[in-house]
This record gives structure tokens, sequence and C-alpha cells, in this order.
């Protein structure tokens, strides 16, 4: 299983780099949850983009270090949910450029998961696949609240994606996004996430993990 692990200072983009994430946004005064929205940030999804079958699932499952209201918890998942949705259909579901494939990401967390496009982009699919299709997309969401407002997220994701080829076959993306408010918009600065390949109909225990020389540990610069 090919695994990518970058973020900043708080390393690997687990639940554990939280208390830093917080810290980091409190000191700088970010905020970015004050678009229009309703709802209690519960389940729910959201239309997804070409290449797809099914919508995405979203939720908001943990709010912690203050209280966050039902308008911004419900603000903070369709803009979050966006930012992922953007990176599956551009990376792994779409023909489009290099380029192309990190909407969404900071200029730092993009050039770094250039360095890991096979399992960042549809250059995780085996070779001879050919017409992805998503059959799973969920998000859900940990948010950390600072005054009632949204200092930062962590995103637990999940992509299906079904290609036909000489034999027909299921790419399970899975991990954590870590992202801040930047620049007007919610972005990806750091990640964690892993790309296994399988035959459909085998089990998971029975897919063949993908090779890599080495993994990379590295700092947003």
């Amino acid at each position: 299983m090919l695994t990518a692990s970058h973020a900043s200072a708080a390393g690997r983009a687990t639940r554990l780099a939280a208390p830093l994430l917080a810290l980091a946004l409190a000191v700088a005064g970010c905020s970015g949850d004050d678009s229009s929205g309703s709802g209690d940030g519960s389940g729910g999804g959201t239309p997804s983009g070409g290449g797809s079958s099914v919508q995405t699932t979203a939720k908001v499952r943990n709010v912690t270090g203050g209280r966050l209201s039902k308008h911004r918890r419900h603000a903070v998942l369709t803009q979050v949910t966006s930012v992922v949705d953007g990176w599956w259909d551009a990376a792994y579901l779409s023909s489009g450029g290099d380029d192309q494939d990190f909407p969404g990401f900071t200029t730092g967390a993009a050039k770094l998961a250039e360095g890991d496009r096979q399992i960042m982009t549809a250059a995780a699919l085996p070779d001879g696949a050919t017409d992805p299709v998503a059959v799973r997309r969920s998000v859900a969401l940990d948010i950390l609240a600072v005054h009632g407002r949204a200092a930062g997220v962590i995103a637990t994701v999940a992509l299906g994606v079904h290609t036909s080829g000489d034999t027909d076959r299921i790419l399970a993306v899975r991990g954590l996004l870590q992202l801040s408010h930047d620049s007007g918009a919610w972005r990806v600065f750091g990640y964690d996430v892993t790309a296994t390949p399988r035959v459909v109909g085998a089990s998971p225990q029975n897919a063949r993990p993908q090779k890599k020389d080495s993994d990379k540990k590295k700092g947003r610069s």
C-alpha cells in the first residue's frame, strides 16, 4: 500500500497534529466560515463532477476547542467538501493537464503532491485501466473552533474509483487532509493518503500493494 505523508512543522496529518494546528491558526487569526449556509452540518451530500456515479456523502464528525453554530458548521462542511471533490475530480477522474491536479491545495502542498503523483493522482491506477468512475465518495470533518469560528479542519476522506480495461479494478483512496483558511478559501496544506488497487471480486487482503522506492517526509516550504 502506497503512503504519502507530508505536512508543515506539525508532521503527519493525524489528529495528534490538531493542537499544533489550532495554535498556529489562532496566532495567525485565521477563520473562514462566514459564507452562507444552513443545516446542522451532519450527513447530507454534494453533487459530484464528471466521472462519478455517486454523490459525495459529507458530515461534521467532531467540533473541538469551542462552540460552532449549526450555520457555521454547514458552511465549513460545504466549502471543505467542495475542495475535496475538486481534488478528486481533477486528479483521479479527469483527463486534464498535470497543472490541474491539485486545485484547493496551497502552493507548498501542491509541490509536495506533485512528487507523490503515483498516490495522489490517477497515476495510481494500474496500467491499462480505463474509464475511471467514482463508486464511493465520503468526507468526515473534525473541526477546531476558536472564538466561535472554524480555525482548522482535518478531513477524513475515502474515494473508490472503478476502472475498466483488461481487468475491472477498484482503486481505494483513503486518508486525512489538513486544511486552513488561506487567501479567502479553505486550502489543503498537509495530507496522509494511501492508494490501494484491487481486482473487482477479490478480497482486500489479496490486493497487490503498489511499491515505492522510499517514503518521504517533508515540510512545507
